[in-house]
C-alpha cells in the first residue's frame, strides 16, 4: 500500500512540475505576443536594390460589379529571408495584422476580356473604397476610394500617417477622376454630391464637390 502511496505522489509530483513548465511556457507567450507592436496598414519603399528585388507575391481579389464593369483589387505581399527561427522564408503581409491575403495596392476595372484601366499610376496603398457599403453605393453615383500614392512623412513606408487623397470615379468611367489632396474626412449628402474635409496650408478646408459637372465650391465656415 506505501508502494502505491509513494507512486501517486511522485507521479503527482511530476504532473506538477509538467504544469509549471507549460504555464511558464504560455505565460512567455502571451508575453511576446502582446509586446508586438501593432503594424497598421502600409506598403514599404524599397531603399536599396535588393529591397527592390524582394519576391514579391501578387493576387488579385473580385470586390464588385459596378455600372458594367469588373472592379478588381491588386494584392501583394513581400516574401523576405529571416524572422522567427522557425519561421524561413517569412512572408511580410503588407496589410494589418496576420491577413493573408496582403495590402491592397492597386485597383483594376476590366470588362471581362479587356482591361480597361487601373485607379492610379503606379501601386500604393488602397485605404477604404465604397463598394462594401450598400448605403453609400446606393446614395452616391461614383466610386470613391482613399489612397495613399506619396511617401509625405518620409518614413519609406505608404501608411495612413501619409497624405491621403480621394479619388472620386463617375458612372461608366467617361469622365476624368476627380482627385482631392489631403483629404481628413468625406460624406455622401446626395447622389451626385460629396462633401470633403481637407487641409490645406494649415487650415481645415469644407468642399461640395458634383460627381456630374466636376465644379468644386468651397464652404466657408468661418
Amino acid at each position: 500500500m506505501k508502494r502505491i502511496y509513494d507512486w501517486i505522489t511522485k507521479a503527482n509530483q511530476v504532473l506538477l512540475f509538467l504544469v509549471v513548465i507549460a504555464g511558464t511556457i504560455l505565460i512567455g507567450y502571451i508575453i511576446y505576443m502582446s509586446s508586438r507592436a501593432y503594424e497598421p496598414p502600409h506598403v514599404s519603399v524599397a531603399q536599396t536594390e535588393e529591397e527592390a528585388k524582394a519576391s514579391v507575391v501578387e493576387d488579385v481579389e473580385f470586390l464588385s460589379q459596378w455600372s458594367g464593369f469588373y472592379v478588381l483589387g491588386i494584392m501583394k505581399r513581400v516574401v523576405t529571408a529571416g524572422g522567427e527561427p522557425w519561421l524561413k522564408p517569412r512572408v511580410s503581409y503588407l496589410g494589418s495584422g496576420n491577413d493573408s491575403s496582403g495590402q491592397m495596392v492597386n485597383i483594376v476595372f476590366s470588362k471581362g476580356e479587356q482591361r480597361v484601366r487601373t485607379l492610379l499610376q503606379k501601386d500604393g496603398l488602397v485605404l477604404s473604397n465604397n463598394l462594401y457599403d450598400e448605403k453609400r453605393t446606393e446614395k452616391t453615383k461614383a466610386l470613391v476610394f482613399r489612397c495613399v500614392t506619396e511617401d509625405t512623412d518620409g518614413n519609406h513606408r505608404l501608411d495612413e500617417n501619409d497624405r491621403n487623397d480621394l479619388y472620386i470615379i463617375a458612372e461608366g468611367l467617361e469622365r476624368p477622376d476627380i482627385v482631392i489632396k489631403g483629404v481628413l474626412d468625406f460624406r455622401a449628402i446626395a447622389p451626385t454630391h460629396l462633401v470633403v474635409k481637407t487641409r490645406e496650408d494649415g487650415a481645415v478646408q469644407f468642399r461640395d464637390i458634383d460627381i456630374e459637372t466636376q465644379v468644386e465650391k468651397k464652404i466657408l465656415w468661418k
